[in-house]
């Protein structure tokens, strides 16, 4: 045996609740009549009691997110020991693989123990803000477990050779003691096993109590009497959910009326017949898993998005929205279209492809032009979203797999995701792009076809490849992430027009940390131009599409001429509104000429 000063880990047992009932557990799940929550007071002096511990401190159960206070314990135990940590927001494609690439590290200084599920998704960005070490096992695997209660004395093993083997076992040497709300002991195992028989307690929780000595383990030794993981026993499958235990140790279960027994998933080995030989000691650090990359399976969906609700402000935009809306109805779980009460062709254009349109209050609110973020904040009420919320402007167009190509991927709540547009290079390419996307057999080859190969009018903006910013067109984030929650309001309300307040929200309200762009061009949305930058921003100006689909050459712009609109300087002449300038490519400071 090994003082816990030298071990890897000492666990704070903060819950033995759990949603599994793992054949042989380490935490005896299952057979708990009412499960415990460690207090918060309890927990911060685990954690005070530890300061100056070299190793890993763990937050474990049971299934630690479950605790009804966790993100109050979490924050505590970030706070007096954890490291300052850039958490990955990047999408997830696998998380096992994930966690192996970066939680794996055993040196951090906390860690998390976690079979996943509904608390660890309630808890996402909590726990990658906090936790750099994280061992996750959905126990969905073959991984196997040792029998644990099968005393030493019932199988006949003598003193001498007892003593070697519980000095050299596993748990003990290479892994780690615990604290429990009954106190601190020498060992995970002991602990659990006080807990579950209601044993005398631990040590006082004080500091430095994690410096004693095997010589000064005491009568905690005697636990290691009732526990069989130093010994060569039998193995079962985790997810069997049968525990394997002596006849003495199943009465003493029967005694403490423990629902595993009620429910027949206790098997009573045959001590008399036990033949060592036939099984092998473990002195492996991590036995209970046959292939550590295979801790979490394939189908384990409990990280998922699991629900979209689709926001497009859209005033005078129908003529788009006709064009638009279905490719977002048929991907998401809601769609609503905020509008002004004089716009009702928005309104038959959302009951033509099954959208809610709701009536804007606030969009002129005090002579506004078009106060979008006020007007996303009133559909945010309406919606009152639990999950994920897509903004879209009128003119973007989503991929007709956008959300099954989604759906295999992981994000976290508490970062805005963005992708990139493209599209037609200008209004006159829409009825052309629209034909033949109605046509086409593959519309992602069509959509990428557009996105390479168009080119720019005006500098700075390649093709119709406008942005690949967290701009208005597309901002995907979760109602619960904490940049939200730490608003006023949840959009920003700072603008009159349409220019200002997703700038805001995509640059200001999250975080450079917690930005990341989907996949490219797998995400990338389809723009529907308008015409001019800016046109637009105040209220809709550029021409109705009816005009473009009669007479689509009429919008073509006249190569090489642009119109000056805002005085400013090129090439080193000034150039004054109406001034004509004769060039590839000019600024924002010029507008096309079309050929109308």
């Amino acid at each position: 045996m090994i003082s816990p000063s030298k071990q890897k880990v000492i666990q704070i047992e903060v819950t033995n609740a759990c949603p599994h009932m793992c054949g042989n557990c380490t935490r005896f799940s299952g057979h708990h009549k009412k499960p415990f929550f460690m207090e918060v007071p309890d927990f911060k002096r685990a954690v005070n009691s530890l300061q100056n511990y070299p190793g890993m401190v763990g937050v474990m159960g049971g299934e630690p997110t479950i605790h009804p206070k966790f993100d109050e314990l979490v924050k505590y135990i970030a706070e007096k020991r954890g490291d300052e940590l850039t958490p990955n927001v990047g999408p997830i494609r696998s998380f096992v693989s994930y966690r192996n690439k970066r939680l794996a590290n055993i040196k951090n200084k906390i860690g998390l123990w976690t079979s996943l599920g509904g608390g660890y998704a309630k808890h996402y960005e909590l726990i990658q803000d906090s936790f750099p070490y994280q061992c996750v096992n959905d126990h969905t695997h073959r991984g196997e477990h040792m029998a644990l209660m099968l005393p030493r004395e019932e199988l006949g093993i003598k003193d001498e050779e007892w003593v070697k083997l519980r000095d050299d076992c596993w748990v003990q040497r290479e892994w780690s003691s615990s604290i429990t709300p009954k106190g601190a002991f020498f060992c995970e195992v002991a602990a659990a096993l006080d807990m579950l028989f209601d044993g005398p307690g631990g040590w006082p929780v004080e500091p430095g109590w994690w410096k004693r000595e095997p010589k000064d383990f005491g009568d905690q030794l005697k636990w290691c009497e009732l526990c069989s993981a130093c010994l060569a026993v039998p193995h079962v499958e985790a997810s069997s959910q049968v525990d394997v235990v002596s006849p003495k140790m199943h009465k003493r279960l029967e005694e403490i009326g423990s629902p595993k027994i009620k429910k027949g998933l206790v098997k009573i080995f045959d001590t008399k017949t036990y033949d060592a030989k036939k099984y092998s000691v473990n002195h492996d650090v991590e036995p209970y898993v046959i292939d550590n990359k295979d801790r979490v399976a394939n189908t384990n969906k409990s990280l998922n998005i699991k629900s979209i609700d689709a926001l497009i402000v859209c005033v005078n935009y129908d003529d788009y929205l006709e064009l638009t809306l279905p490719t977002v109805v048929s991907q998401v779980d809601r769609v609503l279209v905020v509008t002004d009460k004089n716009d009702k062709r928005t309104k038959k254009v959302c009951d033509k492809y099954g959208a809610k349109c709701i009536v804007s209050k606030r969009l002129h609110e005090n002579g506004a032009k078009f106060a979008k973020g006020k007007a996303i904040n009133e559909g945010l009420e309406y919606l009152k979203p639990k999950d994920w919320v897509l903004l879209l402007d009128a003119d973007v167009m989503l991929k007709p797999n956008f959300r099954q190509d989604l759906n295999g991927y992981i994000l976290n709540p508490g970062a805005l995701y963005y992708t990139k547009r493209w599209g037609p290079a200008d209004v006159y390419q829409i009825p052309s792009f629209t034909k033949a996307l109605k046509q086409a057999k593959d519309p992602e080859v069509l959509f990428n076809n557009f996105a390479n190969t168009n080119v720019a009018q005006i500098e700075g903006r390649e093709g119709n490849d406008i942005e690949h910013l967290p701009f208005g067109y597309f901002q995907l984030f979760n109602i619960k992430a904490q940049s939200v929650k730490a608003q006023k309001t949840i959009y920003p309300e700072t603008s009159d027009t349409a220019e200002h307040d997703d700038k805001v929200f995509g640059f200001e309200v999250f975080p450079v940390h917690k930005k990341a762009s989907l996949p490219v061009p797998k995400f990338s949305v389809m723009h529907l131009p308008h015409g001019i930058f800016q046109t637009n921003w105040k209220g809709r100006k550029s021409p109705r599409l009816e005009a473009v689909f009669k007479n689509p050459m009429a919008f073509k712009p006249v190569p090489g001429k642009f119109r000056c609109i805002n005085t400013c300087t090129l090439g080193g002449r000034m150039y004054r509104p109406g001034d004509i300038y004769s060039g590839y490519s000019a600024n924002k400071h010029f507008e096309v000429i079309y050929a109308s």
